[in-house]
């Protein structure tokens, strides 16, 4: 390793290593600590890609629309994980499983989005935009808004009354958690569409950069939803 990034990443890769291998199969806060930590590289893989990604922006607007394609992401991002957080505990109400939800599921949006990065840089940038449809795509993202608020409805009336009242404070604050998320997802998803479909329009790709579009709301949607079941 001879560069900042390529020694962070060798330090990265034998932390990754060491969670796989080490941490998954340990305790339940362990596996809790793993998940965390391939976040965390899951991360630092898109930022560095993105990164990289700008400083080859073909042109002004090209990477004024990758930048609000981050921007409108991080946002969202953050609302799915608030959701998914309270989520969990209110599938297991509380406790250390509620944890490893928690890491589980934040660990898959690092990961959805790391793999989404690569076929994103994968495609590179034209400096001219071009037009896109995604109305498809605009179609499955709002129906799966509606798809999270009906899933947060039964997760809140699924705990007994008798739970709800030995632990009030705990519902009371994931009950609200989950529904002030669900609100956050329903703004910021719109928001985020239009601008990933800006961005899009300058892919060289477009058509592989939609299809990776499609799967990363598709696996968002299994992850988020998947509690019902």
């Amino acid at each position: 390793a001879a560069t900042t990034e390529q020694k962070v990443k060798a330090v990265l890769a034998q932390l990754d290593k060491y969670a796989e291998n080490k941490l998954e199969s340990g305790s339940t806060f362990e596996m809790a600590d793993a998940g965390f930590i391939h976040k965390v590289i899951h991360d630092y893989n898109a930022i560095t890609a993105h990164e990289q990604m700008l400083g080859k922006a073909p042109s002004p607007n090209s990477r004024k629309a990758l930048e609000a394609e981050i921007d409108a992401w991080i946002t969202l991002r953050n609302a799915l994980q608030e959701y998914c957080d309270n989520g969990s505990y209110l599938e297991f109400f509380g406790g250390s499983m509620a944890l490893l939800g928690v890491s589980g599921s934040r660990w898959s949006l690092a990961e959805m989005r790391d793999n989404d990065t690569k076929t994103l840089s994968k495609s590179g940038l034209n400096a001219k935009a071009t037009q896109v449809n995604m109305s498809d795509i605009s179609t499955i993202a709002s129906t799966m808004v509606i798809d999270l608020r009906n899933n947060a409805n039964t997760l809140t009336e699924s705990i007994p009354d008798d739970d709800k009242s030995y632990h009030q404070e705990l519902f009371d604050e994931v009950s609200k958690g989950i529904g002030d998320a669900t609100r956050q997802v329903a703004t910021a998803m719109p928001k985020w569409i239009e601008a990933r479909k800006s961005l899009l329009q300058f892919s060289k790709n477009p058509q592989a950069d939609i299809k990776a579009t499609k799967e990363l709301l598709e696996a968002i949607k299994t992850l988020s939803i998947s509690r019902e079941e």
